[in-house]
C-alpha cells in the first residue's frame, strides 16, 4: 500500500489564486452559511458514484433519514428516481460543471465556499437553494476563513464529508459508493469505464490478501479512511459494496 501523506492542499489541479477568487466571489452573494447542528437520531446516507452504487443504490428506496449525494452521484440518483436531500460539492475545478445537471426548483445544495460559480450560478438561476460551507485549507494561502468554521478531513469531497457529517450533527453515516478502486470489469464510476488516457495511473494495491487495481488519489481514501472517522466522537460508519475501502475495513473475523 502506499505510506500515508497529509494532505496540504497542494495536490489540487487549481492554482490557490483560483480558490481565493472563486471565494471572494460567492461570498459576495450572501448566501447563508451552515452552522453546527444537534445531534441527530436518524442516518445520514452518503453516496459517492463508485461501481459498487450500480448494485446497492436500492438500499436507499424507502429509506429513513437524509441522502447527500457527492457530484456525479445526484445527477445518477435524481434519473433512477431517488430524489437527494442534498447534493454536496467541493471542487472548483472546470469538470465540475458536469455535474449536478437534474438540478431543479427548490433542490438544496451543500456548497463549498470555493465551488466553482458558474456552476452556482446554474443552481440558482434555476431556482436551487445553496448553503455554504468552508473547507479548511493551508494558512499560507490566505483565504479568510476563522479557523472554529473551517471544515477538515481528506483532499476529496468524499474524504471531507465525513468532518462535513458531524459538524451538522450526523452521527448514524452510511457510505455508499466509495470504493476507491475499478470494479472488476473496469470502470472507474457506477456506470464510467476508465479512460484510455488514464490508465497510465492505475496500479495494483493488495489489501488483506486481496489485489484491487485503482488510481492512486483512490487509493489514497483507503490509507486516510480511519484518520479521517477516528476523530470524529461518537460516529458509526456502515459501509456498502464491495470496493478496496469497504474490504479494508473488514474485521479479521471476516477475512
Amino acid at each position: 500500500m502506499l505510506a500515508p501523506v497529509e494532505w496540504n492542499g497542494m495536490n489540487a489541479a487549481c492554482p490557490p489564486t483560483v480558490f481565493r477568487r472563486y471565494f471572494d466571489h460567492n461570498m459576495k452573494r450572501g448566501l447563508e452559511e451552515i452552522v453546527p447542528g444537534e445531534v441527530k437520531t436518524t442516518p445520514l446516507y452518503i453516496v459517492c458514484s463508485g461501481p459498487s452504487l450500480s448494485e446497492t443504490w436500492t438500499e436507499l428506496k424507502d429509506r429513513p433519514g437524509e441522502i447527500w449525494a457527492l457530484n456525479a452521484a445526484y445527477d445518477w440518483l435524481c434519473r433512477k428516481g431517488i430524489r437527494p436531500d442534498y447534493g454536496i460539492c467541493l471542487a472548483c475545478e472546470d469538470p465540475i460543471l458536469n455535474y449536478f445537471q437534474e438540478a431543479g426548483k427548490d433542490d438544496k445544495f451543500l456548497f463549498a465556499s470555493q465551488t466553482h460559480p458558474k456552476l452556482m450560478d446554474r443552481i440558482l438561476e434555476r431556482g436551487g437553494q445553496i448553503m455554504l460551507w468552508h473547507p479548511a485549507h493551508p494558512e499560507e494561502w490566505k483565504i479568510p476563513i476563522p479557523r472554529e468554521n473551517q471544515i477538515y478531513g481528506g483532499g476529496t469531497i468524499g474524504t471531507r464529508s465525513f468532518d462535513l457529517a458531524w459538524v451538522l450533527g450526523f452521527r448514524d453515516v452510511h457510505l455508499l459508493g466509495m470504493d476507491a478502486c475499478l470494479s472488476p470489469d473496469g470502470r472507474i464510476a457506477v456506470e464510467t469505464p476508465i479512460h484510455d488516457s488514464d490508465r497510465h495511473g492505475l496500479a495494483t494495491y493488495v489489501v488483506n490478501g486481496r489485489a484491487f487495481v485503482a488510481m492512486g488519489s483512490h487509493a489514497r481514501q483507503v490509507e486516510d479512511f480511519a484518520s479521517l472517522i477516528n476523530p470524529l466522537k461518537g460516529m458509526s460508519v456502515t459501509l456498502y459494496g464491495d470496493g478496496m475501502l469497504q474490504w479494508s475495513q473488514q474485521p479479521p473475523e471476516n477475512l
